[in-house]
């Protein structure tokens, strides 16, 4: 098991023009790059709608997740062809990562596209 989390030293946070805050290039980043390791916790299956954490969960596999970190910072792309980031799951060390799908140029917003996943906006959809 990790150990220690990574946080590349190449990405910061601030105001974002999509929402809120968001997660950007302090320099430019290659493609295939891992920018984030982020811990995740399961939720009970009996958090409601209503919860606030239920709000900045994510669907993972068959269950429902809530990931610290940077995590629910970085805003969503809303289609995979904008999105200049991915997240890959390590399910036993209950680790996320993100990773660049394209190389990232200095002050660029990392996006993924998570519109699927996060089931706040999943809800707000249908």
């Amino acid at each position: 098991m990790k150990s220690k989390l990574y946080l590349s030293n190449k990405i910061e946070v601030r105001k974002s023009n999509i929402h809120g805050w968001g997660v950007f290039a302090k320099e430019n980043i290659p493609k295939d790059y891992i920018v984030e390791e982020c811990h995740y916790i399961t939720l009970p299956k009996n958090v409601k709608e209503t919860d606030e954490l239920w709000r900045y969960s994510w669907k993972n596999f068959d269950s429902s997740i809530t990931p610290f970190g940077w995590a629910n910072i970085y805003n969503s792309s809303k289609s995979d062809k904008t999105a200049n980031i991915i997240k890959e799951y390590d399910k036993k060390n209950k680790l996320l990562f993100f990773k660049t799908i394209t190389e990232i140029q200095k002050n660029d917003e990392l996006l993924h596209n998570y519109y699927k996943s996060v089931l706040y906006y999943e809800l707000k959809i249908k």
